[in-house]
């Protein structure tokens, strides 16, 4: 946000302001003339622009460039400078959208008052058009990333090891996991996250390759040398953290392209190459598929995997973790409630029980979409009784048979839920080590549990003790 552009005919004029802004850590770039000052636009935008009304020798004066930056950059903020102004001058300019209007001579603490202002409020502007960043900690985890599961406490190790130190991520995973939760995890819990995060999403891979192209980088207009077009999701992610989802799908003249901007911190726009823009963004991005299978199947260029896998958080399914479905449904709840007026809404053991056990084709977004479904629909019927299995849309019950059907079979939907839990489990484990003709290894695999913990989970069950399976190496 601390990008300053001054445009004034006097030469030391520009040297004053710039060394009065450089002292204070801005980033000051200054020109003379409005042709000087449409070519820099073709680059990197500014936040701060300082004209002055009076150009000599200018194509266009400080007013007729003034109605062309709040024409075609809406976006940047204009502060008007005049050595002989008057009170006609200043309100035609703040009339037009200037943000002030100063006069000469500049005092440096006028200057830095008006500046550290704007910058104020672009930053309030930022916190309320994302209002899940805003007073942002490490403590604040994403729903999808609750649980003491191994799979997700290692993700959140991860998310804290390195979200301080700048690295690219490269995120894998099914639809629903959470991958879009822990990129923004990642920038919250980073230097970066007072500073706009910015995603480029997976509908957005569905755009024909120029169309893609010049959402990322961002395209000028030749037709008009004083119209940029618009920036891309690269240079507004400048200074911030950048999301790419389902990067595999993207065209590889695209892919190319990222690759160089890894390399060289830099990119052309689309339809201007003579114009270079740099620009700082930390990349975060997700895949379709593995990453590795991606590579394979020529979906992924390697070159771009190398420099995008620096560090590798692969998000589990549901199936991986059971045990942190009832703290994810209690979060939810809360969540949803709060929306409805805090209306008291409960869910019975069986249902949390059902959830928890369920198949869920696309993990936890579809859990999510069911938890709000079934408060919605409580709230609508008013009802003060807890939530049950009954409440559940009917494509629940009509589905082939699952082991939730077994759940259900077995009639323990009457019991506490720690014995419910121990009955399924048995049941379900039983029934594994029967698909795997007692084969510990693959059974342990396929349910995701380690080998040892397995078997203690069996002894726990008094499984192995009855000795109904023995481990075929």
């Amino acid at each position: 946000m601390k990008d300053v552009i001054i445009v004034d005919d006097e030469k030391d004029i520009r040297t004053l302001l710039s060394t009065i802004l450089e002292d204070e850590d801005y980033t000051v770039r200054s020109v003379a003339d409005s042709c000087e000052l449409f070519e820099m636009l073709k680059g990197r935008h500014p936040s701060v622009i300082f004209l002055d009304i009076w150009l000599k020798k200018s194509k266009l004066d400080g007013i007729e460039i003034l109605h062309n930056l709040v024409k075609y950059y809406p976006h940047i903020d204009v502060v008007m400078i005049s050595g002989h102004g008057n009170a006609e001058t200043a309100v035609r300019a703040m009339q037009i959208g200037a943000y002030d209007f100063m006069e000469k001579p500049i005092k440096s603490g006028h200057l830095l008052l008006v500046l550290e202002r704007i910058i104020q409020i672009k930053k309030l502007k930022l916190i309320s058009s994302n209002h899940e960043q805003k007073n942002t900690s490490h403590d604040d985890v994403p729903t999808f990333l609750l649980g003491n599961s191994p799979e997700i406490t290692a993700i959140r190790s991860i998310v804290q090891k390195h979200a301080d130190k700048d690295s690219r991520v490269l995120i894998s995973g099914e639809a629903g996991t959470g991958k879009r939760a822990v990129a923004r995890y990642i920038h919250q819990c980073s230097v970066r996250k007072n500073r706009r995060f910015v995603q480029v999403l997976s509908s957005s891979t569905k755009l024909d390759a120029i169309s893609l192209e010049k959402k990322l980088f961002g395209y000028s207009n030749p037709e008009n040398p004083e119209y940029v077009g618009q920036i891309g999701a690269f240079e507004e992610a400048h200074s911030g953290s950048l999301y790419l989802e389902h990067i595999d799908l993207y065209p590889q003249n695209i892919q190319k392209k990222i690759v160089k901007f890894l390399v060289d911190k830099k990119f052309q726009r689309f339809m201007s190459p003579d114009k270079i823009v740099q620009c700082d963004v930390r990349l975060l991005a997700s895949t379709s598929l593995s990453p590795e299978l991606s590579v394979s199947q020529n979906m992924l260029l390697h070159d771009l995997f190398v420099r995008l896998n620096v560090v590798c958080i692969s998000m589990p399914t549901t199936k991986q973790r059971h045990d942190d479905i009832p703290l994810i449904i209690k979060t939810l709840l809360a969540q949803t409630t709060r929306e409805f007026n805090h209306f008291d809404c409960q869910f019975s053991d069986d249902l949390i029980l059902f959830l928890q056990v369920h198949d869920w084709k696309s993990n936890m977004s579809e859990l999510s979409s069911i938890v709000r479904m079934l408060v919605t629909d409580a709230y609508q019927r008013q009802s003060k009784e807890p939530v049950t299995c009954a409440n559940l849309p009917s494509y629940f019950h009509k589905k082939h048979p699952t082991e939730t059907d077994g759940v259900i079979q077995n009639n323990i939907l009457n019991k506490p839920l720690r014995e419910a839990r121990e009955v399924f489990e048995r049941d379900y484990l039983m029934a594994q080590l029967t698909r795997f003709k007692g084969n510990i290894s693959k059974t342990a695999q396929f349910v995701g549990m380690e080998r040892s913990a397995l078997h203690r989970k069996l002894r726990g069950l008094d499984i192995e003790n009855n000795r109904d399976f023995e481990e075929i190496v």
